[in-house]
């Protein structure tokens, strides 16, 4: 990519909480994804997506939309005008959920894809997006922010990947693939996660640790604390027992871990080599010195 076309500065849309948890079977708490939303905003994040309001039968990780949302914490976070506090709405009538919690954003889903759009939203991409239309146009109506919302993997029919000296992943090639396009807003989730329970195989978001580290590499500030990111990764590691998929996060947590003998020590091999970026490997943990 031509220097001329990095941005100074990007924003990064955190979906942890709504995206991340939607294909977790195991229970979270509502305590805990409260608490993993108050994080993200602690860190920097100035979009966070908190909840969809999705009927409970469809995705029942995100039956509690209502007690996220009436939280006194959370509702404290929906009225701070610096923060981008979004909720995901599949069509004119959930609308009512966000003016009901005095919501200030709202962000809608559209796929170019018709199979996925049939499994997820059960219509056609044509009708998918007269819906999202008709949610926009009534959200601003009642005075409410917007952030539309494509699905990334449609994206690439519109973009070419190209890998970048300071990325390694797929996902996030496609972020700069975007940036070359001029598009400067991008989705992540904390730790990787994510999926689609109408998308078999999904492997989730590309993970925030590794976006953000990747951007600040390059000079691209997000207003997002890198090491504060990472602990958040361990957060969902720790409590939420749900992994942690993000390379850049892990390989930063292996390092401050504390080791009992030099025996312990993780075997660090170069992976990426160029003018701009040092990049050493061990399993799917990256870093660099």
């Amino acid at each position: 990519m031509a220097a001329s076309l990095i941005p100074r500065s990007v924003r990064v849309i955190d979906v942890s909480a709504r995206d991340g948890l939607q294909n977790v079977k195991q229970r979270v708490t509502t305590r805990h994804k409260v608490d993993l939303i108050l994080l993200l905003s602690a860190v920097g994040f100035r979009d966070i997506e908190l909840r969809s309001a999705v009927s409970p039968k469809a995705i029942p990780q995100l039956a509690d939309c209502q007690d996220v949302l009436s939280d006194i914490r959370i509702q404290g976070l929906m009225q701070d005008t610096a923060v981008r506090a979004i909720t995901l709405v599949p069509n004119a009538r959930r609308l009512d959920v966000v003016r009901k919690n005095k919501g200030r954003a709202v962000a809608v889903f559209v796929s170019a894809s018709e199979g996925f759009s049939q499994a997820n939203i059960q219509c056609d991409v044509e009708t998918g997006l007269q819906r999202a239309a008709q949610v926009t146009l009534q959200a601003r109506a009642d005075g409410l922010l917007t952030n539309p919302f494509l699905n990334a993997s449609t994206v690439c029919l519109k973009l070419v990947a190209t890998r970048s000296a300071w990325v390694t992943q797929l996902e996030s090639a496609k972020v700069w693939a975007a940036m070359g396009k001029g598009l400067s807003a991008f989705d992540s989730s904390v730790a990787g996660l994510g999926g689609c329970p109408y998308a078999p195989g999904a492997k989730g978001n590309v993970a925030s640790e590794d976006l953000i580290y990747s951007l600040h590499k390059a000079g691209i500030a997000t207003g997002v604390d890198y090491d504060a990111i990472v602990e958040v990764g361990r957060f969902v590691d720790t409590n939420l027992g749900l992994g942690n998929y993000s390379r850049a996060g892990t390989a930063n947590l292996s390092s401050l871990a504390p080791r009992a003998n030099s025996a312990k020590r993780l075997h660090w091999s170069v992976d990426l080599l160029t003018d701009e970026l040092e990049v050493h490997r061990n399993g799917r943990n990256l870093r660099s010195p």
